[in-house]
């Protein structure tokens, strides 16, 4: 199917472009709404003027849900394209000038700022440091919806725990995060010391899996079947100190209430474990000079934490 005819295309046409998008990769009126931080009522006038510049219907919403349209479809498509190219525009200015401008979107999994192996914020100081007018997006998501968004164009990289490689992807290695399986102190294994702890006990327990690793073959505890599921850490912290369930968390993430008596590591002897970080890109030559800087400063930034796992 070729594209719609379209007309002249104005900024205003590319800001109403680029909403339309936004609601097509949220898949729903609703969450687009919230991520474009605008009213209902607006984001309704949006797409029923971009429609109307288009003389086409993009999408359709109601009891069966959203979905694109077969001519929308071919728009979202030719919107990417577009953008991308505008994108490349963009690195092309800015390989001219002294000044790195544009947008790098970036994307990372949640509650790893306590951890002091991630320089993410050290990076940002670095490239901020340069002379620059970039605009910069960071998301939370897991691992699979990160890899989609990179392969997809919308976010220029993403660091996360990623369990299997995608084809199209690059990765390379960042820091690693130390694990721990907890329970919270109103748990009955709470007051039960370490080395008097059996693994049947263990194994015994509900057990909150992380969503996106349900799956994954954990230490000692590969055929633990998961009696809640919750893809955020704030969730599994909610549902370990419940009370009710033991779960897996970050060690820097869970300190704050180990410290405080809330939680508890559960034989840390034999079920600590690390995942490692990556950051993943989009596998294409030459990269755009705003992602292939920011990369340079990303790997500057955990230079340290690299090299002594290497010695490790």
């Amino acid at each position: 199917m070729t594209p719609p005819d379209l007309p002249d295309l104005t900024a205003a046409d590319l800001r109403l472009l680029r909403v339309f998008m936004t609601v097509a990769e949220c898949g729903s009126f609703a969450a687009a709404q919230i991520e474009l931080n605008v009213r209902q009522s607006t984001l309704s006038t949006q797409m029923a003027t971009l429609e109307a510049r288009l003389g086409e219907k993009l999408c359709r919403r109601g009891r069966g849900g959203f979905e694109l349209t077969e001519k929308g479809r071919v728009v979202y498509d030719a919107g990417r394209q577009l953008f991308a190219g505008l994108a490349a525009f963009q690195d092309h200015l800015s390989g001219i000038r002294t000044r790195l401008t544009g947008e790098l979107h970036l994307a990372i999994v949640d509650n790893v700022a306590t951890n002091p192996a991630n320089r993410l914020s050290d990076a940002i100081d670095r490239f901020k440091r340069r002379e620059n007018e970039v605009e910069i997006r960071l998301e939370l998501l897991p691992p699979a919806e990160i890899e989609r968004g990179v392969l997809e164009g919308r976010f220029h990289l993403g660091i996360a725990p990623f369990f299997q490689h995608v084809p199209g992807l690059d990765y390379a290695p960042l820091f690693r995060e130390a694990q721990a399986l907890y329970c919270g102190a109103r748990h009955p294994l709470h007051a039960r010391a370490d080395p008097l702890l059996p693994m049947e006990a263990i194994r015994e327990a509900a057990y909150v899996a992380r969503g996106y690793m349900a799956k994954a073959r954990l230490p000692q505890l590969a055929d633990l079947e998961p009696a809640a599921t919750a893809v955020h850490m704030e969730a599994i912290a909610l549902f370990i100190l419940s009370g009710r369930y033991i779960g897996y968390l970050p060690e820097h993430y869970a300190a704050q209430w180990v410290a405080i008596g809330e939680m508890r590591a559960l034989r840390p002897d034999q079920l600590r474990y690390q995942s490692r970080f990556e950051v993943a890109t989009l596998h294409r030559l030459p990269q755009p000079l705003v992602l292939a800087t920011f990369l340079q400063d990303l790997r500057d930034a955990h230079a340290t934490v690299l090299s002594s796992e290497t010695t490790m």
